[in-house]
């Protein structure tokens, strides 16, 4: 199966750390895996690698609204059948990605810490 795990960086953080070890375990049980960033940062670029996992960049940045449009593209270019993201940023970036095109299996994975209420955590009670 071919597998996307997206977040917005690998720097070195919890959930970065969770992605890194999901990825490279995916990989050791078969699956066609790779890692998609769109922010600067790849603590754990070199984990994957070691283990055959694919990171892959995207541009712009993730604040610039052609960051979907460039998850979609690299959704259909890689054949992906799913996708788990990680981090609040991601989870909304992939949601409107499966809206605009909605052929792959989104699995979203969320982490709570705090109880502060963000501005974009209202998307989540939509």
């Amino acid at each position: 199966m071919k597998i996307s795990c997206i977040i917005s960086s690998l720097r070195l953080g919890g959930a970065e750390r969770q992605l890194a070890g999901l990825a490279v375990l995916l990989g050791q049980a078969g699956h066609d895996v790779d890692v998609v960033t769109y922010r600067e940062g790849a603590f754990y670029s070199g984990e994957l690698s070691a283990a055959g996992v694919r990171h892959t960049r995207l541009s712009p940045r993730g604040g610039s609204p052609a960051i979907v449009r460039r998850i979609v593209n690299h959704i259909k270019d890689n054949g992906t059948q799913v996708v788990i993201s990680f981090l609040v940023g991601a989870n909304i970036k992939c949601c409107l990605a499966h809206m605009a095109y909605p052929k792959f299996r989104l699995v979203v994975s969320e982490r709570n810490c705090n109880t502060l209420m963000l501005p974009h955590d209202r998307f989540r009670f939509a």
